[in-house]
Formats: structure tokens, C-alpha cells, sequence
């Protein structure tokens, strides 16, 4: 069993709703296996970011990772939406989280 760092928000959203669950573990299952540990910096974009809630989760993952500062820099979002993005910076605020979200 693998158990990752959640924060609240992503944790009620992943026991309610299965399909999104299963979506994150395989995201971070990805992060694992393409982000070798290094000396060098990382950045994420998630494109079709929708409310931000996976760019949370690679953000998470990513600090989670690589725990040395500046190590893990630049967290981004992208959706076609203003109304998505929007609600993304809202819930991003909320969590304190840093990602950087474009429409």
C-alpha cells in the first residue's frame, strides 16, 4: 500500500467520487515513475487544468518528492475557461497553495 500526502480538499474529493481517486493515484504513480531525483529544478503544467484540482495533486506530490527548497519551482494550470480558472485561483487561495493558473 502506497499512502500519499493529501490535503483536505483533494482527499473529500477523492472518497467521493471513485473515478477521481483512481485519476489521482495514477497521476502520482506518473510523477513517480518520469521525475527521476536529480540536483535539477521541476516545473508542471496541467493542461485542461479545469478547477486545479490534479495540478493540487502533482503540486503535492512534487513537494512531496523533492523536499529540498527551489527544488520543485513552478506549478501551472491552463483550461480554455475563464469561469475555470477563476474558480481554480479561488480554491488555490483557500489551500495556499502556488500554482499559477492561465485561461
Amino acid at each position: 500500500m502506497l499512502i500519499f500526502p493529501q490535503t483536505q480538499a483533494i482527499t473529500a474529493s477523492s472518497f467521493s467520487d471513485p473515478s477521481r481517486q483512481l485519476q489521482e493515484v495514477l497521476t502520482r504513480l506518473a510523477l513517480f515513475s518520469n521525475f527521476p531525483s536529480s540536483n535539477g529544478k521541476y516545473s508542471a503544467l496541467d493542461v485542461g487544468t479545469g478547477y486545479g484540482r490534479l495540478a493540487r495533486v502533482i503540486e503535492d506530490t512534487l513537494r512531496s518528492l523533492f523536499t529540498r527548497e527551489g527544488m520543485a519551482t513552478g506549478f501551472f494550470g491552463q483550461d480554455i475557461l475563464e469561469g475555470n480558472i477563476e474558480a481554480a485561483k479561488k480554491l488555490i487561495r483557500e489551500t495556499g497553495s502556488e500554482i499559477t493558473f492561465y485561461a
